[in-house]
């Protein structure tokens, strides 16, 4: 009964990608006792273990094992007959007792790792979310104590193998499900829960994976510094990622404040798209669709960056490179167009720029009624037809 320990599923999460891998630690069934029966042949308590030792039908072993542990309940033999029936209740899906005789041998030994897996096993089973809980995170805690650890003195290494096997994965399916708690949350909580996911886990395999998420949640509840800040630390960790890039622009160009910074940031985007090859499981469509993306948002950015710096040929020039890339895409469509107006009305190409603002005010929303208004000037002031 040393090992009667289920199969655990094990996903893991994949970046950007919908699904996730299955590894499966398989344990194999148990095949002896912990603990051993102990006792003095003849004595009253002998006799009464002798019995129980070969009784082979199962209900007279249980009614001679409380027999026997009413009568001395602090013999040495006591962590073997609660084994023995934790072990048996537990094959037999009886779940209460199965907790009961697992309590009692916790009391006794509250490092027994099996008899804990076997005790959180059997909470699961009941359908009570809270008590399973308790006893789930009894059982890491347990795991977070023994993880690593040499085998204990008179364990059997190949044992404790299996055992170390089992307390990593469940370690790690916890650090799995508090990944995708946070990223499943919205966005006030999700910040919350990323910051002490990366905090709790600083080397885990899902860190690159939490900075996008955390990143985007700051900027989906308007704090722009913090969303700054990961996008920083993201960049720290990976400088060409494309995502930390493009948001670490975008905030920097709202704040108009070194819009130098933004214009490198896109120039850097533009270069790393067009020298980065396909991604590994990303499909050729999906690839195109993400370049035309970023190709799209770093041109605007550029552009817009300046428009500001008053640099209406190099405005142009970058925006009518974005604008292919933003075709249907609302009001960013509409955004670029606006732009090519302004940027070519400064340049005195008046014609160009009201058909810039025309198409503008095919697109509804705020900037077509800025475009609708400066059409009207040109036609007044130009005489733009």
């Amino acid at each position: 009964m040393r090992r009667a320990l289920a199969r655990l599923r094990l996903p893991c999460a994949q970046t950007l990608v919908a699904g996730c891998l299955c590894t499966v630690l398989a344990v194999p069934p148990c095949v002896a006792q912990r603990y051993k029966l102990e006792f003095t042949f003849g004595s009253p308590e002998g006799e009464q273990l002798e019995l129980i030792e070969h009784q082979i039908d199962s209900s007279r072993k249980i009614q001679q094992i409380l027999r026997f542990l009413e009568q001395f309940p602090k013999d040495k033999s006591a962590s073997y007959l609660y084994e023995w029936l934790q072990v048996y209740y537990s094959r037999s899906n009886e779940t209460d007792k199965a907790l009961l005789y697992g309590e009692k041998l916790l009391a006794l030994h509250p490092e027994d790792f099996d008899a804990l897996y076997r005790a959180d096993q059997a909470a699961g089973k009941q359908g009570d979310a809270a008590a399973a809980a308790k006893w789930h995170d009894r059982l890491l805690a347990l795991c977070e104590q023994i993880a690593g650890k040499p085998a204990p003195d008179g364990e059997d290494p190949k044992a404790w193998a299996q055992t170390q096997d089992l307390v990593k994965g469940l370690l790690a399916q916890r650090e799995y499900d508090q990944f995708t708690q946070a990223i499943q949350a919205d966005a006030k909580v999700k910040t919350v829960l990323l910051e002490k996911f990366l905090k709790n886990y600083p080397n885990s395999p899902y860190t690159d994976q939490a900075w996008p998420h955390l990143m985007n949640a700051y900027r989906t509840i308007g704090d722009a510094a913090k969303a700054l800040a990961a996008a920083e630390r993201m960049l720290a960790r990976h400088p060409d990622d494309l995502d930390a890039l493009l948001l670490s622009g975008q905030i920097e160009m709202e704040r108009r404040t070194n819009l130098g910074k933004v214009i490198a940031t896109g120039n850097r985007i533009l270069q790393t798209v067009s020298s980065r090859a396909q991604p590994n499981g990303v499909a050729a469509k999906e690839w195109e669709k993400r370049k035309a993306y970023y190709l799209g948002s770093a041109y605007l950015m550029v552009g817009n960056a300046y428009v500001n710096l008053n640099n209406f040929e190099q405005a142009d020039r970058a925006l009518r490179q974005s604008l292919p890339y933003m075709k249907d895409r609302g009001q960013v469509e509409a955004a670029v167009l606006f732009y090519l107006g302004w940027a070519n009305y400064h340049m005195e190409r008046y014609a160009a720029a009201a058909d810039f603002f025309r198409q503008c005010t095919g697109i509804a929303g705020p900037y077509s009624e800025q475009a609708s208004r400066n059409l009207n000037s040109l036609r007044v002031e130009r005489g733009v037809q």
